[in-house]
């Protein structure tokens, strides 16, 4: 299969996930689309004050839509359209390198009611266990106690990604192998990591 055919093999497969894609967008009082049909994901963080690099606690990020694009063209072709103007001195991952991690309120950057706390308040613990039952955004966010207008599905979609391949494609672990009272220990190694760093926190 040549270069091209492969090209126009994986935009066909994207094209069939729009609707799908549209339909989640739906879900969320900010899933705004385009005319064109596009969702604007930096508008968004900017309607709630969270678009910038350093400094934006866990939204942090060199180059908005574009992350793994933000070093500066190093092969000698300053006109390829792919070059984005890298933001000076970001370095991906500088949460991980603070004296102290940044909590609930400072990372997030949103009002409380927001925000899907690591740090639970007495009486809004989510399940853990069997009766976890997370296999969409919505009971994600029912099992988070989070109302729609949050936006952290836009973050949030990096780290359950990774919980989608470990519990559902190579079952390694699972819900129910965990209780209130005895939390299970699962190391992964992320081998290439780049912007993914800036996820960790989360």
């Amino acid at each position: 299969m040549n270069c091209d055919v492969l090209i126009l093999h994986i935009q066909q497969r994207h094209m069939l996930r729009v609707p799908e894609v549209r339909a989640i967008l739906k879900l969320f009082p900010w899933g705004k689309l385009e005319s064109d049909g596009t969702f604007s994901e930096s508008l968004i963080r900017a309607y709630f004050d969270v678009l910038g690099a350093e400094g934006y606690g866990f939204w942090s990020i060199a180059c908005g839509s574009a992350p793994h694009q933000s070093q500066p063209n190093t092969r000698g072709n300053h006109d390829s359209p792919f070059r984005v103007n890298a933001v000076e001195g970001y370095q991906d991952g500088y949460l991980l390198l603070l004296d102290r991690h940044l909590d609930d309120k400072a990372g997030w950057k949103l009002e409380d009611r927001l925000i899907p706390k690591l740090h639970f308040e007495p009486g809004c613990e989510p399940l853990i266990g069997s009766s976890a039952e997370v296999v969409d955004w919505k009971s994600w966010y029912q099992w988070r106690s989070l109302p729609f207008d949050s936006p952290a599905a836009l973050l949030m979609h990096y780290p359950l990604t990774v919980y989608h391949l470990l519990v559902n494609v190579l079952k390694v672990t699972s819900p129910s192998r965990g209780s209130s009272g005895s939390r299970q220990i699962l190391g992964i190694h992320y081998l290439g990591a780049e912007v993914e760093l800036n996820m960790l926190p989360l």
